[in-house]
């Protein structure tokens, strides 16, 4: 295989990763916010959080994988990436995700009961 189009097939596969990597961030954030109801002052700050990671994966993807270059398939691949996570994987990771911060929630509530007992 030509060397260029194998260079430019591994930055594919990796803006696709990226696209994935997103995606699960995206959930992880969903999973909290419908577990542990928050102000919309909170809902703010987690949006702001979640684009300034969501931009941190994708400048470091450029910058690792690229040199800072941007090509059409990188960005093709990103939302491949992000579209086959939400068609495929996200109903699933939800609800693991979901359950999973019940229970780090029902940890956090049982570490932090004598102090709620102490404050009131």
């Amino acid at each position: 295989m030509d060397n260029l189009l194998y260079n430019q097939l591994m930055e594919l596969a990796h803006f696709f990763i990226a696209g994935f990597e997103i995606g699960i961030l995206f959930d992880i954030f969903r999973a909290q916010r419908k577990a542990i109801k928050t102000s919309d002052i909170i809902t703010y700050i987690q949006d702001i959080l979640f684009w300034f990671v969501t931009g941190i994966i994708v400048i470091h993807t450029i910058a690792k994988y690229t040199n800072g270059e941007v090509r059409s398939y990188m960005v093709i691949g990103l939302f491949l990436g992000v579209i086959l996570y939400f068609t495929f994987i996200t109903k699933f990771a939800l609800k693991i995700l979901f359950k999973l911060i019940c229970c780090l929630k029902k940890i956090v509530n049982i570490i932090l009961y004598p102090v709620k007992k102490i404050i009131n």
